[in-house]
């Protein structure tokens, strides 16, 4: 192998790595700027935490649950009341003041990152269809071609932990039969 040939070896990884990461730097800005990320403080009033609220009627009132002596509704191993180092316990409610607005951004976070989700799995089969169809420069359709597969690897991630079972095996095997698609179309041209 000649140096020009190494050189342009050289030249054609980092063509292909500069379109992977600059097309998925695109993606995600552009999901990012005109599908904002969600903030924690629009759901949930800063400073709420800090007020006492000493019965349940006062912490109902602003979305709060109130944690009953010793009941534990939500399966968490602590008791019923913080307890600071050294404090003798004594049984007595208490509030969680952010539980509704805490409630109502999870669900939106999950909405918002379904939607995201959709649209890299949108952009990211769009760079594989799009490095399937360039036959002139393989530099440039291994760039999209792997591009693509970051796109969907990070869509996929995103929206994991919220994905319903059924769906990520839909999933996997979507994306199982777009990558032997890709892999016997490429590699039987080349």
């Amino acid at each position: 192998m000649g140096m020009g040939s190494k050189l342009y070896a050289i030249q054609s990884i980092a063509l292909a790595v500069g379109i992977i990461i600059v097309f998925n730097l695109f993606v995600n800005f552009g999901v990012r700027t005109f599908y904002a990320p969600l903030k924690y403080e629009q759901f949930c009033e800063e400073g709420k935490a800090a007020r006492a609220y000493s019965e349940r009627q006062s912490c109902e009132g602003v979305g709060g649950f109130w944690y009953e002596p010793g009941a534990n509704p939500h399966g968490s191993p602590y008791p019923a009341r913080p307890v600071a180092v050294g404090e003798k316990y004594e049984p007595q409610g208490w509030c969680d003041p952010n539980y509704q607005c805490n409630k109502n951004f999870q669900n939106s976070s999950e909405l918002y990152n379904r939607n995201v989700f959709i649209v890299l799995i949108i952009a990211g089969v769009s760079a594989l269809a799009i490095g399937l169809f360039i036959k002139a420069a393989t530099a440039v359709a291994t760039g999209f071609i792997f591009g693509g597969v970051v796109s969907l690897i990070v869509g996929t991630i995103r929206y994991w932990s919220d994905m319903q079972e059924y769906l990520r095996f839909i999933i996997l095997g979507i994306a199982l039969v777009i990558l032997i698609l890709v892999g016997c179309r490429r590699l039987k041209s080349a």
